[in-house]
């Protein structure tokens, strides 16, 4: 038991005795180094940030000495024409290769279901005080209730729970197409 706490002490003194700096410099040159992006897989997606100030978003094709092959697609915003082409980059006209990730959606998706309940709820609240009274309302419960209709005395309540589901539900499905169409943006090559 004691020499199990022994190795954990050293293990948490060794860590805390590495310098942030060497910590950093290990990072940070592996995004230096060319032969590292040899290992992406075909069809990853990449933005590619060029020394003319331009950025380039398209699926790997291969890296063949110090050439990166891209194969990039757009639409026009004008015509609606898909524009398809092959483009062959010099490593000496990159300075920055970003890998893209989809995201999960699942931040955007909790917002926009919040943000929907609150404005249905809200919005449910107000226009059920514009429905009407609830005299027009006959009361078929006797007894405790009295001549009062416990569900129409409710109705601000009831019907302000009913409209937070639905905004709810459409606020979580917008969000979720929001955060879906977002790509996170993972700097791999930086020259």
């Amino acid at each position: 038991m004691n020499r199990r706490k022994l190795v954990i002490n050293y293990l948490i003194v060794a860590l805390l005795a590495m310098s942030p700096i060497t910590l950093a410099q290990t990072t940070s040159h592996t995004k230096h180094d060319w032969e590292s992006l040899k290992t992406l897989s075909y069809e990853t997606l990449l933005a590619i940030q060029l020394k003319d100030g331009t950025t380039v978003q398209g699926t790997l094709i291969s890296i063949e000495g110090n050439t990166l092959k891209l194969y990039k697609t757009e639409t026009s915003r004008s015509s609606g024409i898909l524009h398809e082409e092959i483009l062959n980059l010099d490593r000496e006209k990159i300075i920055k290769v970003y890998r893209l990730d989809e995201k999960s959606g699942r931040k955007w998706t909790i917002i926009g279901a919040v943000a929907g309940a609150a404005v249905g709820a809200i919005a449910g609240s107000a226009a059920a005080g514009s429905i009407g009274n609830c005299n027009s309302i006959p009361t078929v419960f006797s007894g405790s209730f009295g001549n009062r209709n416990p569900v129409c005395g409710n109705k601000d309540l009831l019907f302000g729970a009913i409209t937070a589901i639905g905004g709810g539900t459409v606020g979580a499905y917008v969000g979720h197409r929001l955060g879906r169409n977002r790509l996170k943006r993972i700097l791999i090559y930086e020259a």
